[in-house]
């Protein structure tokens, strides 16, 4: 007989955890997010999509209770495994066969165990990457770390030798959240630089807290503060962020230095709203977003302007709120991740839809 079929819509909950499903889940289409509690936050750890086993543990011990909660991403279906349907199916494969079923069984049972998550593979990527570039850091600079791209990559990428694959495209997403910086205006030496290593050792801090990892480079009570902004900076770097002619420009570190007229940053702190109050250029909030590094005043005869760095905007923007900010890259970098990894491992003779 046919394992019975399950349906859920995205946003759906399979289950939470706490709960004893007695059921293992095989996906054949759509994806999952594994999320566990850390205090009062749900962190995600895991996304498990087409052919993976969601709960594959209870396939051996139906009756125990799970420690994760697992939603679905996007409209996700597949087949409901109960343990006689896991070894009945067993039975009928082939005994050269079953050593391998098994060995894929092993994997799948630990899919969901924070410590061989895949927030803990993230986590070694990231934590080799930043002792190696403390290694190989040429600038001396206490507030920024640096490093040859290809360099630092390979290092990696030697180091984290089952998940190799992933570090070119976990590198690239951590850019694109302004995490790191990769710069290759050089075309002979290209950098990749963290510019903001207090914001970086945080989000090594949450992710080992994630994958529940007792032992990592970092101190496991390190949390980063929310910063206290004034409402008037607040308001600048809320409109600037989505300002549409700065947009695409956030994502590039070589063309995220803006120069402004001080008339157009006035204008757009107003846009939306004509009853606040005109900013002028030395009003606090403007040398308090300097202090951050957000931009830089400039008169010339008289005439203000800034040069905007949005990079640090980005950078900001995730340090008023860190933890909220950090479960999104969390699940941006793992999203990132399930991609590359589908790309990279799905067997070419194995369709589960034909």
């Amino acid at each position: 007989m046919d394992p019975q079929l399950f349906q859920i819509s995205a946003g759906q909950l399979l289950f939470n955890a706490g709960d004893s499903p007695k059921r293992a889940f095989l996906i054949k289409k759509g994806k999952v997010r594994v999320t566990r509690l850390m205090g009062e936050l749900e962190l995600p750890i895991s996304l498990l999509g087409e052919h993976d086993i969601v709960a594959a543990e209870l396939l051996a011990d139906p009756d125990q209770a799970v420690s994760y909660t697992v939603s679905a991403v996007e409209d996700t279906e597949g087949y409901v495994l109960a343990k006689e349907d896991f070894a009945g199916a067993f039975k009928e494969v082939s005994p050269w066969a079953q050593p391998l079923l098994l060995n894929y069984f092993y994997h799948q049972r630990s899919a969901e165990r924070p410590e061989r998550s895949n927030v803990s593979t993230l986590y070694g990527i990231l934590n080799s990457f930043y002792a190696f570039l403390r290694l190989v850091d040429p600038s001396g600079s206490t507030t920024t770390l640096r490093g040859p791209l290809n360099s630092v990559t390979e290092e990696v990428q030697k180091s984290r030798s089952v998940s190799r694959y992933l570090v070119g495209p976990v590198f690239e997403a951590l850019s694109q959240v302004a995490l790191i910086d990769i710069r290759r205006s050089d075309p002979i030496r290209p950098l990749i630089i963290i510019p903001d290593l207090q914001l970086f050792m945080g989000f090594l801090v949450v992710l080992q807290n994630a994958a529940d990892l007792k032992d990592g480079l970092h101190d496991n009570l390190f949390m980063l503060n929310p910063l206290n902004l004034s409402r008037e900076a607040e308001r600048v770097i809320n409109n600037l962020m989505v300002d549409e002619q700065l947009a695409d420009r956030m994502f590039e570190p070589e063309r995220s230095m803006v120069h402004l007229p001080f008339e157009q940053l006035a204008d757009i702190y107003k846009s939306g709203n004509n009853d606040v109050e005109t900013l002028d250029p030395y009003h606090p909030s403007i040398k308090e977003l300097e202090q951050h590094a957000a931009f830089t005043r400039v008169v010339d005869n008289e005439r203000v302007s800034v040069f905007l760095n949005l990079r640090n905007l980005m950078r900001l923007t995730i340090r008023r709120e860190p933890m909220i900010n950090f479960i999104d890259v969390i699940d941006y970098l793992l999203d990132t991740m399930h991609e590359t990894r589908y790309e990279h491992n799905t067997p070419k003779i194995f369709n589960m839809n034909d």
